[in-house]
């Protein structure tokens, strides 16, 4: 074991230790250690630690006396050379000086040389435990914020695939996903919903008098105005260039005309100068279809959405045409 932590040594160490003084009858010593089943007991003189003795001293004092050798005292049976370390080091600390001078256990003592408590292997070994806990508690934790992290980035380049980086709005693969859903719904529930086709009248005029830049500018207030003025329910599309397509759910043709119109107010609202235009400012044709619940079919819808856009476009643009063969919707609220 070469590597414990940076966790303090006192939150490990045992506090609570027994202490003899240097003259104590080695008798006492030894009752002591046994009635009290201590591993080690420290040799304190004038409130310093001076040494250690340990189970080991107990046994070689055994041998020697059943040798025949005379019975020493305290003093000749303390090991010299008492290994101390600060009660403020860490456990990375004691493993290294456990390490560098072979010693199974050390005491620790405060600034003022004072004993404070002894470290042990078994100390050192629980402080690992604890370490490898924590290591673990906090690996399991970046594992899990890494995978929210990953899982919202990989939302995001979800979102990112299916949204127009310009407009802000569903792109062409979106759309298709969203057709293909409420056309099922229509299918299987005969739930109604229409789409309107949206188109910006002379936008390539726009283009060529204004510049390509201010032309993008344009097409982002048209997006702005058409999302917010449809329900939430409702979703608009990027259909291309400067077309648009708008599904709208639960929605039969006269509501679709209706919800068209409003947003064609808030094209026109939006005051974007355009010369080459008949109003002067930049307008949409809308063409709106329902589609036909008893044969749900989504190409079908699109062209006759696009088939009523053609009629408003060849009307005078800036107005709301139906599939149903009503071209002109401007009156309506």
């Amino acid at each position: 074991m070469t590597h414990v932590s940076s966790l303090p040594i006192k939150d490990f160490m045992t506090a609570t230790v027994a202490t003899v003084a240097p003259d104590t009858p080695l008798l006492d010593v030894t009752t002591k250690m046994h009635t009290s089943r201590l591993s080690c007991i420290v040799v304190v003189e004038n409130d310093l630690p001076i040494a250690v003795l340990t189970e080991r001293d107990m046994t070689r004092l055994a041998s020697q006396l059943l040798g025949g050798g005379e019975p020493p005292n305290l003093r000749d049976v303390m090991s010299p050379g008492l290994i101390t370390l600060n009660v403020g080091a860490s456990c990375n600390e004691a493993v290294e000086l456990a390490h560098e001078k072979r010693i199974r256990r050390m005491v620790i003592v405060d600034d003022d040389g004072k004993l404070a408590g002894v470290a042990t292997q078994s100390d050192l070994l629980r402080a690992h435990a604890q370490d490898l806990e924590f290591q673990k508690d906090n690996l399991e934790l970046a594992v899990t914020e890494r995978t929210i992290e990953l899982h919202e980035v990989n939302q995001r380049l979800m979102e990112l695939t299916r949204i127009d980086p310009m407009l802000g709005i569903g792109n062409r693969r979106s759309m298709d996903e969203e057709l293909v859903k409420i056309a099922e719904r229509a299918r299987r529930y005969g739930r109604p919903y229409s789409v309107a086709l949206v188109d910006v009248d002379s936008f390539k005029k726009f283009n060529d008098n204004y510049g390509h830049q201010l032309g993008d500018n344009a097409l982002v207030e048209v997006a702005k105005a058409l999302k917010s003025s449809v329900r939430s329910a409702d979703s608009v599309y990027r259909y291309g260039g400067e077309e648009f397509l708008v599904i709208l759910p639960e929605v039969g043709v006269d509501g679709a005309a209706i919800a068209a119109e409003h947003m064609r107010v808030a094209v026109e609202a939006l005051q974007i100068e355009h010369k080459y235009a008949d109003k002067g400012i930049l307008t949409a044709s809308f063409g709106v279809a329902e589609e036909i619940l008893d044969s749900p079919n989504i190409i079908e819808i699109i062209k006759r959405a696009d088939d009523a856009l053609y009629v408003a476009k060849s009307s005078g643009r800036n107005r709301v045409s139906k599939a149903d063969g009503n071209p002109d919707l401007e009156d309506v609220a």
